[in-house]
């Protein structure tokens, strides 16, 4: 059975430590889906250009090339 912690800087250390394991975890899941290839990108990209030609952007033919992760 667990403790239940009675003194509140331990209770506030214990939720500090669970919430920053909790926001990296999070973290390396969104960058390893934002950084994922997209699949069929270039026939996604040939049909945007086909049914809106010119308003398709010029960041679209490169897609996270300006992205800079660290």
């Amino acid at each position: 059975m667990r403790s239940i912690p009675t003194d509140p800087e331990d209770y506030k250390t214990k939720l500090n430590v669970f919430i920053r394991a909790g926001s990296l975890e999070i973290t390396d899941l969104v960058i390893k889906k934002w950084t994922t290839p997209v699949h069929n990108w270039g026939l996604v990209l040939s049909q945007l250009d086909l049914k809106f030609g010119d308003r398709v952007m010029q960041e679209l033919k490169s897609p996270l090339r300006s992205i800079n992760l660290k």
